[in-house]
């Protein structure tokens, strides 16, 4: 019996030749060449132009008569060797790798092209493919007699076979389950090297576990706490609504019915009826409720993330769009959801407007009125306007009209230029929502500030509403502001004035254009009391310096030059310097201080200033622009938005043209024009400003 089992060992055993004989064998993709080697420490596999050169240390004396036994020709064309040079010489189109084995032979596989590189680095080379075995008559000696195999024999050994896709499918299961946790990472594989005058295959003896092939082994520090979820595409179903009932059952009677199976007998919450409920609420527009309910039993999964996303997108609950970030380059209808979450900020990613628009065409109508306003706003921002517009028209068709939706067609006819067809749209929004946001109203405001229109009393009484709603809020002090303007543009300067000191505690900057736009109306319009009021009030020196200098101007026409000097001594730039130093002069020459007055004036030679120290009457300047324009300020004139003034500017800081007699015919009539242009500026400014009455000794 002994004997038996060593007749069997050697027969299953990997078949092995005495020294220096180089056996073969051909295998499905590729054919196998093993060659012993006495040192398999140094060696090498290099690409020649026949085929390939195995090169080892020591001279190699090896057998091949036996190499095209069990071969045919058709990769391997011929062996030789020359010293310590094993070449192969090759039929095909192929490829070569090698590797060694158990420290005595170097294993040459050649592989057809379109297969790809095997890693057979651990395998055994001697093992026969099926083809060979059921012929298989291997001696115990090389040259001995063959021995037939004992099929009974090797049954009875075998034993019981072993479920070997069952152990596969543990084994893979077990390595996924390890990638996922971090323990282990799954690499792919790499890719042939290029064949070239470089060792294609080095010695590369037992490796170490660590370097096996496709596995990266950590330990539990290398491994983060939390790893980012892969970002592929999920099923198209978890994101399009209009694949979930194919049934026209009413919302009260679809909810009835998942409300009926919500628990089992066992007053538990079922699963599957939860995500039902929660999906129904989510079809009907219902996040909040959605949200609700995938929170009754804490079950999580990734169609209740789809679902829980969904309903952040339609009660617009941030951040839903983190979820959908992922998904935009897929298909289906998550672009849509994605840009309709993000629409205030929407990403750089290459958005497929046309793809959104067909989805958006079949959801529902109450999804359609439900997310319209915002995925409109989003293809605005993308430069989609007749996308947006279109989204709009459709999800209108069954709704009332709906703020949100003002709001975005107001941004559209701004971009398009229609200010007035804005400012109408949104007061449209403002007369049918009470409940406006405070932003949207501050907008419309400010639109209607731009006219000279007084403002609606609806919308004052609109404001006064807001602040009280949002006294203990950031946005109360700008409501305030507004509130201000408005009393101010409406003739009511105290109720301005009392609205902008309750604004002052925020910061000076912002509320600087208010103060400045209420005192300059109280100059212009007040009466004397009311302006005295308030020029000898702390709220004088708020505004701005030109403004300011408004101010003293009137002080100085009522005779009272020491509040005006008072308002006159803060700093000031550019031209209201310049006028503020006439002031200053006009001030002191009214408080008999005629030297004071020479020094505000030191440096400036106009006809102004030599009468404010002779003391006789000035007309009165009717605008800045004009005293800069009798001083010849043109760095102030060259700043002002009236175009006549730039033009005079322009003409007096250029250079002067050299004219050439030799240019062409073409320059000579662009000068031509020019100098009309010039002239036309120069009698347009002598028809506007009136020259003043010469000063008499």
């Amino acid at each position: 019996m002994t004997l038996v089992r060593v007749v069997l060992f050697f027969l299953f055993c990997p078949s092995f030749a005495w020294a220096g004989t180089v056996l073969s064998g051909d295998h499905d993709g590729f054919t196998r060449v093993t060659v012993p080697v006495e040192n398999i420490n140094d060696w090498s596999l290099t690409r020649t132009e026949t085929g390939y050169d195995l090169r080892v240390a020591a001279p190699l004396d090896l057998d091949l008569t036996r190499v095209f036994q069990r071969i045919r020709r058709d990769r391997v064309a011929d062996v030789s060797t020359a010293g310590n040079v094993f070449s192969i010489k090759l039929a095909c189109q192929c490829r070569a790798t090698a590797f060694s084995f158990r420290d005595r032979f170097i294993v040459v596989d050649v592989t057809d092209e379109s297969v790809p590189t095997p890693n057979r680095s651990g395998q055994d080379p001697f093992l026969p493919d099926a083809a060979t075995t059921s012929e298989l008559m291997l001696p115990i000696t090389v040259g001995g007699p063959a021995i037939a195999l004992d099929r009974g024999a090797i049954a009875a050994i075998a034993g019981p076979s072993i479920d070997l896709v069952g152990f596969e499918r543990s084994l893979v299961e077990t390595l996924a389950k390890a990638s996922t946790r971090g323990v282990l990472t799954l690499t792919g594989a790499g890719g042939a090297q290029d064949a070239g005058t470089a060792p294609v295959m080095s010695a590369t003896p037992d490796r170490p576990l660590q370097a096996a092939p496709g596995l990266v082994l950590r330990s539990a520090r290398d491994v983060p706490e939390v790893a980012p979820p892969p970002d592929l595409c999920w099923s198209e179903d978890v994101f399009d609504v209009t694949m979930w009932y194919g049934d026209d059952v009413p919302f009260g009677a679809r909810l009835a019915q998942a409300r009926a199976v919500m628990t089992d007998g066992s007053d538990r919450f079922d699963p599957a009826a939860v995500e039902a409920l929660a999906r129904a609420y989510v079809y009907y527009g219902f996040g909040q409720e959605a949200i609700r309910t995938l929170e009754l039993d804490g079950v999580q999964s990734r169609s209740r993330l789809a679902l829980r996303t969904l309903a952040q997108v339609f009660d617009n609950i941030p951040p839903a769009s983190e979820t959908l970030r992922t998904q935009l380059n897929c298909p289906g209808m998550a672009p849509l959801w994605a840009l309709a979450a993000d629409s205030a900020r929407p990403s750089p990613a290459e958005w497929d407007v046309n793809q959104i628009m067909q989805k958006f065409k079949t959801l529902p109508g109450h999804l359609q009125v439900l997310i319209a306003p915002r995925l409109a706003e989003g293809l605005r921002r993308i430069d989609a306007p007749d996308a947006a517009k279109l989204v709009l028209a459709t999800g209108q068709k069954e709704a009332l009209f709906t703020t949100e939706a003002a709001v975005v067609q107001t941004e559209i006819l701004v971009a398009d230029g229609d200010v007035d067809a804005a400012r109408a749209m949104l007061f449209a929004g403002f007369s049918e929502d009470p409940n406006m946001p405070p932003d949207d109203v501050l907008r419309l405001l400010n639109m209607m500030l731009e006219d000279d229109d007084r403002v609606h009393d609806a919308m004052i009484g609109r404001l006064e509403d807001l602040i009280f709603a949002n006294r203990n809020e950031p946005i109360a002090n700008e409501l305030r502001t507004a509130l201000g303007l408005a009393y101010a543009r409406n003739g009511d300067l105290p109720a301005a004035l009392a609205s902008l000191r309750a604004a002052a505690t925020a910061d000076g900057d912002e509320i600087m254009p208010a103060w400045t736009e209420v005192s300059k109306r109280i100059v212009e319009t007040a009466a004397d009391g009311s302006f005295l009021d308030f020029a000898f009030s702390g709220d004088a020196l708020r505004p701005n310096a030109e403004v300011r200098n408004m101010i003293a101007a009137r002080l100085l026409t009522m005779s009272l030059p020491e509040r005006a000097a008072v308002l006159l001594a803060g700093p000031a730039t550019g031209g209201a310097m310049g006028e503020r130093r006439y002031l200053r002069a006009m001030a002191f020459m009214q408080m008999d201080d005629a030297a004071q007055a020479q020094i505000a004036l030191a440096g400036i030679a106009t006809s102004r200033a030599a009468a404010i120290l002779a003391a006789e009457p000035w007309p009165p300047v009717e605008d800045e622009m004009d005293t800069a324009w009798r001083d010849g300020d043109w760095v102030q004139l060259s700043g002002t938005d009236d175009p006549l003034l730039q033009s005079a500017a322009i003409l007096a800081t250029r250079p002067p043209i050299a004219v050439d007699p030799l240019t062409p015919l073409s320059s000579g009539r662009a000068l031509i024009a020019d100098a009309n242009e010039a002239r036309a500026t120069v009698d347009a400014l002598l028809g506007r400003f009136q020259l003043p009455p010469p000063i008499t000794q």
